[in-house]
Formats: structure tokens, C-alpha cells, sequence
């Protein structure tokens, strides 16, 4: 969360690298040992664990298409993933889902991408552009 742009006084604008959304609740943070378990889910069971969450959270607020596009990708690269693992998801803890839920976009989506086996592969690269087009469009104050 950019401090200056909640005062006001962000004078980076649109290329500012912190979120600009106005936040009523403190943000939760996970500790190294959740982080650790994340990291160590497979693909599809972070899928399962984070991508309803995003999705609610998308509903919320507008980042604009390129979120639609970016949720839809993870989505599919999750099916993908169950299939070539041969592995269902995991169930999520309570605690853990409860924590992420109150967490911003920007963070569950950082947990979700963290740790990922093959940051060179073409979709990554896709998930980056879609990720500056989602924050230019909310800097710029949503309009495409």
C-alpha cells in the first residue's frame, strides 16, 4: 500500500509500484511457516486454495480486464497442472483461508505466484504484462 497516496502526496502516479486502493482494515501478513507451506503446495492445490479468493476479490474492485484474462490463465494452468501431477487439491486449512481472505489481491496473488518451478516459461512473462496492465489501469483510475 503506497503511504504517500494515502496521504495525498504520491507523486509517482501511474508509475508508483504500490497499490493506490483505499484499504479500511489492516492487512494480515503470513508467517514463515505458512509461507513455507504454500510454496510447498502444488500448483493446483494453491489453485484451489487462492483462486476463489481472488475471484471474490475481483468482483469487489475493478482492475479491469486484464484481471479476467490473468484469473482465467492461473484457472487453466491449475486444470493443466492436476492433470500432469495426477493430483487432486489438497484441503486448505480453515486458519489459512481465513487469513487470505482478508489479505489484498496483490498479496494473495504474490503467495499464489511465489515459488513458482519456472519463472522463464511464456506464461509467466504473460502473468507479469497482465499484472502491470491491471496496476496502470487502477493508477490511472480505471479507465483502459
Amino acid at each position: 500500500v503506497c503511504t504517500f497516496a494515502a496521504a495525498g502526496r504520491c507523486v509517482s502516479g501511474s508509475d508508483c509500484s504500490y497499490c493506490h486502493i483505499q484499504h479500511t482494515t489492516k492487512q494480515l501478513h503470513l508467517d514463515k511457516r505458512n509461507r513455507r507451506m504454500i510454496k510447498a503446495m502444488p500448483y493446483a492445490a494453491r489453485a484451489a486454495l487462492m483462486l476463489p479468493i481472488m475471484e471474490r476479490k475481483a468482483k469487489e474492485h475493478d482492475f479491469g480486464p486484464s484481471c479476467q484474462i490473468l484469473l482465467t490463465l492461473l484457472a487453466s494452468e491449475a486444470k493443466l497442472a492436476r492433470l500432469h501431477d495426477g493430483q487432486g487439491t489438497q484441503p486448505a486449512t480453515k486458519w489459512l483461508s481465513r487469513v487470505m481472505t482478508a489479505m489484498s489481491f496483490h498479496d494473495v496473488l504474490r503467495h499464489f505466484l511465489s515459488g513458482l518451478p519456472d519463472p522463464q516459461a511464456p506464461s509467466i512473462a504473460e502473468i507479469h504484462i497482465l499484472i502491470e496492465a491491471m496496476r496502470l489501469y487502477v493508477a490511472s483510475g480505471g479507465s483502459a
